[in-house]
């Protein structure tokens, strides 16, 4: 598989994107994730959007990288209209007990949020008094630009 996904890379590097598309189709094994992931890089670089977002959608890829590439690729062409993302959760274990974060627009629904939000705004304080500050080259297009 890892020859496939070379050539769709070489493809897509050389701005040859429908031939890209036109070789995995004659593959005799369906695409993995890689050589859809080196058309995406292509698509990426020659932003054509369209072609690859089509075919991720259409393989339901469940690895959340390449849909938030995806999404970094439709902010970098301002198609914001194309870019939805479902509301996250995180959970942690804290004393054996686990503590489940889901976000819902700008609330969090767990139990003890003001508590959290307490300790969020007491470390924030903490951060400027030391004067931290983030390196936005560490954040993807999309956050970078908001």
């Amino acid at each position: 598989m890892e020859h496939y996904s070379c050539m769709a890379d070489l493809l897509g590097r050389a701005g040859k994107i429908d031939d890209a598309l036109s070789f995995m189709k004659m593959m005799p094994v369906e695409p993995d994730i890689n050589v859809l992931g080196s058309l995406l890089g292509a698509c990426r670089v020659h932003n054509n959007v369209e072609l690859v977002g089509k075919h991720i959608l259409h393989k339901n890829l469940k690895d959340s990288g390449y849909h938030a590439h995806l999404a970094n690729i439709y902010a970098s062409t301002k198609r914001w209209k194309d870019v939805s993302k479902k509301p996250g959760s995180n959970w942690i274990q804290v004393g054996g007990i686990n503590h489940i974060f889901h976000a819902r627009g700008i609330n969090i629904m767990h139990p003890q949020v003001i508590k959290i939000q307490e300790i969020l705004k007491s470390l924030l304080l903490e951060m400027k008094d030391e004067r931290y500050m983030a390196d936005p080259s560490s954040f993807s297009h999309d956050l970078a630009m908001q």
